[in-house]
């Protein structure tokens, strides 16, 4: 059996015709043994009735179920989930994911976005704000498979360490370790949920900062935005705050926002350098030129670098 299978105990169980009295008692015993409604998935039941699911016994219980949520929510619910809120007491329309979709009109999650409950933020706040930027400072999202991925620099370990990882985790309920790299102790976390891709992109506007700004209409959420973008691309130079991009489009954006924000910022400068790799390629950078000193800075370097208190 998959994720808690180990602490899932044999049931003695009738063999004769499946019945969905005899689905759900074997989710409920799953569930008894595990605690995680995630464990009530297709192959544990299989494995604990010792035989296929019977799919034509489920769908005429659930199917109707099953099409008014894809009518009223535009939201393929998998059978397992339905079958999953009956054991633990729960209905479907509780499940985040239906919550999510009351405010988001275009993110689709996959099967296993409903097994692990992942959530998207149905209100946007400081924290949540702050992540944001992170994830438009370091993510790498991955269309094709699904994937996204946050890469830091060494400068960014305290920060991952200490504040991402907990703070993804705490934003979408769902695993976010921090690994490295074997020979470069460059930090980096992968999560893989299509729910969080399609809403990053197709509901926040990823990466188009005017776009996300429409979620983010308080001047509060707009600083925490900000904070979190220069928390991963921030660097220091003789104490002074720059701000490095290879996308020009987001960095002017940005520009703008801290400009409306009350700080003040220079101008986007270019810079062509050839990589060790021998390949030609363009950064952008901008600096700021005031109130550094009123923002929260939550990279734990910048704090030390800059001898400027966390608080």
């Amino acid at each position: 059996m998959v994720r808690g299978s180990r602490k899932i105990q044999p049931i003695a169980l009738h063999r004769g015709k499946q019945t969905l009295e005899l689905i759900l008692k074997s989710g409920e015993h799953i569930y008894g043994q595990t605690g995680n409604p995630a464990d009530i998935s297709c192959l544990n039941l299989e494995r604990l009735l010792g035989t296929r699911l019977d799919y034509g016994l489920i769908h005429e219980h659930y199917g109707s179920k099953k099409e008014e949520i894809l009518e009223k929510y535009n939201l393929d619910v998998p059978y397992i989930a339905l079958v999953r809120a009956d054991v633990v007491g729960q209905r479907i329309e509780d499940h985040p994911l239906i919550k999510a979709r009351r405010v988001y009109s275009n993110f689709q999650p996959d099967k296993c976005d409903w097994q692990r409950f992942v959530n998207l933020p149905t209100k946007i706040g400081i924290e949540e704000a702050e992540l944001l930027g992170i994830i438009l400072a370091d993510g790498d999202i991955m269309f094709d498979v699904g994937v996204m991925r946050l890469l830091g620099s060494q400068n960014h370990v305290e920060l991952y360490e200490e504040m991402v990882s907990h703070r993804m985790e705490q934003v979408f309920n769902i695993p976010a370790p921090v690994v490295y790299a074997r020979r470069r102790r460059n930090p980096r976390i992968e999560i893989a949920s299509k729910a969080i891709k399609t809403w990053l992109i197709d509901d926040l506007g990823f990466y188009d900062v005017n776009k996300i700004l429409k979620f983010l209409p308080e001047k509060r959420q707009q600083l925490a935005f900000f904070e979190g973008y220069i928390a991963g691309k921030g660097v220091i130079q003789e104490r002074t705050m720059g701000i490095n991009s290879y996308r020009q489009q987001i960095l002017e954006q940005m520009a703008e926002l801290a400009q409306s924000l009350g700080i003040r910022i220079g101008k986007v400068h270019e810079y062509k350098y050839t990589s060790s790799m021998g390949k030609a390629s363009t950064m952008y950078r901008i600096y700021i030129h005031s109130g550094l000193r009123e923002l929260h800075l939550l990279n734990p370097w910048h704090q030390k670098k800059l001898g400027i208190d966390s608080e």
